[in-house]
């Protein structure tokens, strides 16, 4: 009985272990898909999260300006900080994230 209970424990502790959905070894850039814009002169686009190995970012949440930022990537979560703002992404793959009801992928170059 004692070697099953060690045993469940083990395996509770292993399983509650997230790995990170995204790793990020080279530098990654997330755009906006299907983004409508609008007939204002100053508006650049959609959302755009660039990626860097060392922890920044670049952000634009908007307009045509991207602006420094940081990241942390915490199992399927991204939170980008810029500008004293925190942003909440959710990785859904390698490839796509989701910020609200807006979708980001992986620019390929």
């Amino acid at each position: 009985m004692k070697n099953i209970i060690l045993l469940f424990f083990a395996i509770l502790i292993f399983s509650s272990c997230k790995k990170d959905m995204i790793t990020v070894s080279d530098s990654k850039a997330y755009s906006e898909v299907g983004y409508k814009g609008s007939d204002e002169v100053y508006d650049g686009g959609g959302i755009y999260v660039q990626l860097n190995p060392n922890g920044n970012a670049g952000f634009k949440l908007g307009g045509d300006a991207i602006h420094s930022a940081t990241y942390k990537i915490t199992g399927s979560t991204l939170k980008v900080y810029s500008n004293n703002k925190t942003y909440k992404f959710r990785i859904v793959s390698e490839d796509e994230i989701k910020y609200e009801d807006r979708t980001l992928r992986l620019v390929k170059e």
